[in-house]
């Protein structure tokens, strides 16, 4: 039985090494100082880690949200409770924020009222139990 362990064990630690090179979250540079010497450093990526947590974790989500849409256009009106935007075929859709949608500008984290009206945006949208709302907002760069 100790043996079944071990060898599971022995199995993930592969995989999870494996994956860490893989997906450059750990690096090794090799230097040789001098005739007798060589000098090795590891490196851990832990903003790499965290990029890619973020991303499965958005992947997950879209991926297990009923009815999941993205909806690209111009903020028209945003409160603490809603946000409408005005998409290119000039239809204006309001969806619910909610206290878990994430709200980038530059890749930085803000918060729904430093939304501004007239920005560009593109939403990702689930049903909740109260209509369409937010899962994601992200302000998208100008042109």
């Amino acid at each position: 039985m100790l043996r079944v362990l071990f060898l599971m064990f022995l199995a993930v630690l592969i995989v999870v090494t494996v994956v860490a090179f893989n997906r450059k979250w750990v690096t090794f540079d090799w230097a040789n100082k001098d005739d007798s010497k060589t000098e090795a450093t590891v490196t851990v990526d832990r903003d790499k880690i965290s990029e890619d947590v973020a991303a499965a974790k958005k992947s997950a989500r879209q991926a297990f949200t009923p009815n999941a849409a993205t909806i690209r256009g111009t903020v028209a009106l945003v409160n603490e409770e809603r946000l409408q935007v005005r998409t290119a075929d000039l239809t204006t859709v309001t969806v619910r924020l909610t206290p878990a949608t994430v709200v980038k500008r530059a890749d930085q984290r803000i918060n729904s009222g430093d939304l501004v009206v007239g920005e560009e945006v593109s939403i990702q949208t689930g049903s909740g139990s109260a209509g369409e709302e937010a899962t994601s907002i992200t302000v998208l760069p100008r042109p």
